[in-house]
């Protein structure tokens, strides 16, 4: 299914974006999307979309943040969660992916919540999960509004969750929040890996 492929990944980088930013420090800092092409101790050199190289230096207070499959049943009250869903003609709403952000794992997520309307026709659906009832989510804006989704067997289900600086390869795109040092390089306070390079 390449659309919900997409779509989930429209998810993801929302999701990246909002993760990196909330965490941004009085400290002058640079936003970079690209790709690693070495990883070497706690230094990882990314492309960016420009093309040009940036050395991107790590240590403990970085914080890394991926992507791992979930299950519907692992999603608790609580929880963010991003969902494209498609729109039947009684306007009832049917996932056809979920992004799931544990209340362990929320930096600054629950400010942007409610429906959107996408320009494949589908709806994406934002904001806290407040009960679960059988294959359907209640999903809460921050307005208070609540939206029924109903989640099917085929739906893609995919969990943000902390990872270890070991999931760091070449070949990975991420998005990183980072301040500047002295030399040029930089120190990165969030990575937001968000998937690998298509082979």
């Amino acid at each position: 299914m390449r659309i919900a492929r997409l779509l989930i990944l429209a998810c993801a980088l929302v999701t990246g974006i909002a993760l990196v930013a909330a965490s941004a420090s009085a400290a002058p800092a640079r936003r970079v999307r690209g790709t690693i092409v070495s990883v070497s101790a706690d230094t990882v050199v990314v492309t960016g979309q420009d093309g040009k190289p940036v050395t991107v230096k790590t240590n403990s207070g970085t914080r890394i943040i991926g992507r791992t499959p979930g299950r519907l049943e692992d999603i608790k009250s609580g929880d963010v969660v991003r969902v494209v869903a498609s729109k039947a003609e009684d306007g009832s709403l049917t996932a056809v992916a979920v992004q799931q952000i544990p209340s362990s794992s929320q930096t600054g997520t629950r400010g942007r919540a409610g429906q959107k309307d996408l320009k494949s026709g589908s709806v994406l659906v934002s904001g806290s999960v407040v009960s679960m009832r059988g294959n359907t989510l209640s999903i809460a804006a921050t307005d208070a509004t609540v939206t029924a989704v109903t989640v099917t067997q085929s739906t893609r289900i995919q969990r943000v969750t902390q990872m270890a600086v070991g999931n760091l390869a070449p070949g990975a795109r991420v998005a990183l929040q980072a301040t500047d040092n002295p030399d040029g390089t930089v120190t990165a306070v969030f990575i937001f890996i968000e998937g690998n390079q298509p082979r």
